[in-house]
């Protein structure tokens, strides 16, 4: 079992667990700009915007266009999973997922 299984393993609710590998598979298909966000998304609004030299409202415009790009309403309860808990979960599993395939692909050149 390799990192990002464990990682996912690690996670106690199952339904939490399906819905972290669903919205991760969807990070392939985010534009590099809300993918860094998304792996940022750790820190606050306020701190995020600042690291950015934008305003803290247009930072939370593109947490919301993140939303909307990984299509979290129909995928999330949000009296169950907080939105950003579950992007946090779905970008450190996809991060693993990608360097391990990146370390499969240069043990492969050897």
């Amino acid at each position: 079992m390799n990192r990002a299984d464990y990682f996912l393993a690690s996670i106690g609710d199952p339904h939490l667990r399906a819905t972290v590998q669903r919205i991760a598979s969807r990070f392939d298909r985010l534009s590099r700009h809300l993918r860094e966000i998304a792996m940022q998304l750790h820190f606050t609004p306020n701190h995020l915007a600042r690291h950015c030299y934008l305003s803290e409202s247009t930072m939370r415009k593109y947490i919301d266009n993140l939303y909307k790009a990984l299509d979290l309403r129909n995928d999330i309860d949000a009296n169950v999973f907080d939105h950003t808990t579950v992007i946090c979960f779905a970008a450190q599993y996809w991060r693993m997922r990608c360097q391990e395939e990146q370390h499969n692909a240069d043990a492969s050149c050897w």
